[in-house]
């Protein structure tokens, strides 16, 4: 019988992160503007959209995805705070 692939990790890291990044981005409504929490949200649904895209085929570019949400969401707490 020939042997299984095993899984790969990182697919299911992004995705978890991706998760926490959600609950991040929904207490955001506490410290940003609510335009700026429904941009966030927006951007989120792409970054979750573009992980279910390439879960399989490229599946460290799907663990990096909440890496990159988290600096994106660093930067628009780092701007309001700085507007301020």
């Amino acid at each position: 019988m020939p042997r299984r692939p095993d899984a790969d990790p990182w697919p299911f890291v992004g995705i978890g992160g991706l998760a926490a990044l959600a609950f991040i981005y929904g207490a955001s409504v506490l410290v940003l503007p609510g335009w700026l929490v429904a941009c966030l949200c927006l951007f989120w649904v792409v970054l979750f959209l573009r992980a279910l895209r390439t879960f399989t085929p490229r599946p460290r570019e799907t663990a990096l995805l909440p890496l990159i949400g988290f600096v994106v969401w660093i930067g628009c707490v780092a701007a309001v705070a700085l507007a301020q």
